[in-house]
């Protein structure tokens, strides 16, 4: 048994899958076997001497004649984003990047391990000399301490062997074929391999495995509550490029429904959250607007969706904030639709009032999204309108958006009136209502097919969300503070 020890000194493992840009916020992990054996060629290419080079190689081939298993420590992924300057030309540039990583817990061990490999004394020997010299592991930023260890090490994760296990999270990552050229495919640059139309590294094959969901720690340090009502709002930002038009909106929010139903069921025995479905045991839709809001907002004004908020009333339990928490992609079936995002964080929506502009308090709020409208208008047989009391339309868009602000007044106890009602501006220009996609790719229009944009102002200032209409929990007919769009 050959088995190396890597202790994560600052708890962290910064690494990029093969086949992966840095931007799509994916971190490598496990770490992959083809890494590993890259990183001692770099260490016996800075520390080696030609005499042992016959010796290391056949540790090499030995290494690379079998698929290792691994035994990991609890982690997770994370992230930052930032600025960094490119020349393009005689200008100076900023390009925004993301750093994505693994995080656990300062000085976490992994453990890689060949259990049907056994090495002479001299191979043992060059071998513990060798990764004794390992100072970074990945990129620089990943400082650790290697050694090799003459103690059984029982494995936790392994090859993937039942596609469907609901226990495991699955996960392919690159290891080297055995072949008597290892040490010359090792040596090959990346950039002369793609020069020449490599999509992956000469002597390398992709294999599964299955890490235990219990070795995926999704905010360990929070304590187990039942509801948590001041853990109120989700966060994720995209990261596609190109990313998805405001006008996808519909679309973008069911993606991120069916996400986090997914997610859920697959840790929690297909059991269905009301919560995050809006939906009851029967599966007939749920009262009272208290249940999850999946709110996409465009917060740089370019028309393009920057942002994704999940936002429920009565606040997240714990369980449904590890489901949450795993959402990296919106995927449509077939792989029509996929949207990449990337996990920013939970709060209660009063830390974010004064940083998220939809969080706001105003007494004056603008249509981000247009308002759908949930029933048709009503006219005589003539075609003249049918008019209420004070002379507005009967279901009419001033009508509905009326009796909408009334049942939330109701429903949430706000004071504040519904004082002043611009006069709708119906399918505005920049954005028509043909270009917003329905819910589902292939879903057939059956009801009032109507977006207005409005004005309103109210009694008093009131603090967001304020989402109106039908479709609401989906981002249509979001408001914002007057002067944030």
């Amino acid at each position: 048994m050959v088995t190396i020890e890597v202790k994560f000194l600052t708890g962290r493992f910064h690494a990029t899958p093969w086949m992966r840009h840095v931007n799509e916020g994916v971190a490598e992990w496990p770490p992959s076997p083809w890494r590993v054996l890259r990183t001692l060629v770099a260490l016996w290419v800075r520390y080696g001497n030609i005499t042992d080079e016959n010796i290391f190689q056949s540790i090499l081939k030995k290494l690379s004649s079998t698929m290792p298993t691994f035994n990991l420590p609890q982690a997770n992924q994370s992230f930052t984003q930032h600025f960094m300057p490119i020349k393009e030309g005689s200008k100076l540039k900023r390009a925004l990047v993301f750093d994505n990583f693994i995080t656990m817990e300062k000085n976490a061990k992994c453990y890689i391990i060949w259990d049907t490999i056994e090495l002479n004394a001299v191979e043992n020997r060059l071998l513990s000399w060798l990764v004794n010299k390992w100072m970074y592991f990945g990129r620089t930023e990943s400082w650790v301490e290697v050694r090799l260890v003459n103690y059984p090490v029982k494995a936790n994760v392994y090859l993937a062997k039942n596609q469907n296990d609901l226990d495991v999270e699955l996960r392919n990552i690159l290891i080297a074929c055995s072949s008597e050229e290892i040490y010359k495919n090792l040596l090959r640059d990346t950039n002369e391999l793609r020069e020449k139309g490599y999509l992956e590294p000469v002597g390398t094959k992709w294999a599964t495995y299955a890490i235990p969901r219990t070795l995926i720690r999704i905010n360990p340090e929070q304590p187990k509550r039942t509801c948590l009502i001041d853990v109120d709002v989700v966060r994720y930002t995209v990261i596609n490029k190109p990313k998805p038009l405001v006008s996808e909106t519909l679309l973008v929010a069911d993606l991120a429904r069916r996400s986090a139903m997914a997610q859920y069921g697959r840790i929690n025995s297909h059991t269905v959250t009301k919560n995050l479905s809006g939906k009851d045991e029967l599966g007939i839709p749920l009262k009272g607007h208290n249940h999850a809001y999946y709110l996409p907002t465009d917060e740089d004004k370019d028309g393009f969706i920057d942002h994704l908020t999940i936002y429920a009333p009565n606040g997240f339990t714990d369980s449904e904030l590890v489901a949450l928490n795993k959402i990296d992609t919106l995927k449509a079936n077939f792989g029509e639709w996929e949207i990449k995002i990337a996990y920013l964080g939970a709060w209660s929506k009063e830390e974010l009032a004064n940083v998220v502009p939809i969080f706001k308090k105003s007494k004056r709020w603008v249509s981000a999204t247009p308002f759908l409208l949930g029933r048709y208008p009503k006219y005589y047989r003539s075609g003249k309108p049918k008019l209420n009391d004070v002379k507005e339309q009967i279901d009419g868009p001033i009508d509905q958006i009326r009796k909408e602000w009334d049942l939330r007044r109701e429903l949430n106890r706000i004071k504040a009136e519904l004082i002043e009602i611009s006069e709708p501006n119906y399918k505005s220009n920049q954005i028509p209502k043909h270009k917003y996609r329905t819910r589902r790719l292939k879903e057939s229009k059956n009801r009032p097919e109507l977006l207005y944009n409005f004005k309103i102002a109210l009694s008093s200032p009131v603090s967001g969300p304020i989402t109106l209409g039908a479709n609401c929990h989906y981002g249509m007919g979001l408001f914002v503070p007057e002067g944030e769009i």
